[in-house]
């Protein structure tokens, strides 16, 4: 297998460029590998689903997209008169939104900020574990505090670990716990074809470690959790304010 450096934003952009689409699977770190979305689904994808497009309504002002991906939300937010800026790992992915008409950096969030102050940061895709790690979320929000205005707002989406029915979750959850790591913590990669992406980290916040998370770095949660219905990985969103 031919490991290849950001996997999926290589193949969203050949798509893009092409429209030569390939299947996707995604291998968990214990070697269980599992069928995910075809590429297309990554850059042709516009709708919103209900939560996320109830959740969207509260963006104002200047707006920072994270995990911005191929801009999705920022075509959203355009089209409705919004400012939004994205940032995201993969150049690739960042490629893609400028090519759509959209402002889009390529960043590293556990190193480096835009500059400039937001009203608005939106974190959606399971966005909030982004970071990779409990340490790096809190990390991470405590930096949102110096490119924010004192009534910014955090929306974004997580899921909770305690409601996954996927057998392969809940076995991926026990072996967390004999590993000594938080259940929700996750680590995978692409594949697809002959290749194989690089394996990254990400984390499945659970509403209770979110509070404790959120008070430990100023920010308060404003909106309750809402979960989506018959969701098997326990998808809620919530917004957090400045504490």
């Amino acid at each position: 297998m031919e490991e290849t450096l950001d996997l999926l934003g290589k193949l969203c952009k050949e798509y893009f460029d092409s429209g030569k689409s390939n299947e996707l699977k995604l291998q968990l770190d214990n070697g269980i590998i599992m069928d995910d979305f075809p590429v297309s689904f990554y850059v042709d994808t516009k709708e919103l689903r209900e939560l996320e497009k109830k959740f969207l309504k509260k963006a104002k002002g200047r707006i920072l997209d994270v995990g911005c991906g191929s801009g999705r939300i920022g075509l959203i937010l355009k089209e409705g008169g919004l400012e939004a800026i994205g940032i995201d790992i993969s150049d690739n992915m960042v490629y893609i939104a400028q090519k759509r008409g959209l402002t889009a950096y390529k960043m590293d969030i556990n190193k480096e900020l835009p500059k400039g102050i937001f009203d608005t940061v939106i974190m959606y895709g399971n966005g909030f574990g982004m970071p990779g790690s409990i340490e790096n979320i809190q990390n991470f929000l405590r930096r949102l505090h110096s490119i924010t205005s004192s009534d910014a707002i955090i929306i974004a989406e997580s899921n909770d670990p305690n409601r996954m029915t996927n057998r392969i979750d809940l076995e991926y959850q026990e072996r967390n716990k004999k590993l000594g790591r938080y259940t929700g913590q996750r680590k995978w990669r692409y594949i697809s074809g002959n290749k194989v992406g690089i394996y990254q980290d990400w984390v499945q916040v659970e509403p209770n470690l979110l509070k404790k998370i959120a008070k430990e770095t100023d920010w308060k949660i404003t909106d309750d959790p809402e979960y989506e219905k018959e969701s098997r990985w326990g998808a809620y969103f919530f917004t957090l304010s400045k504490g």
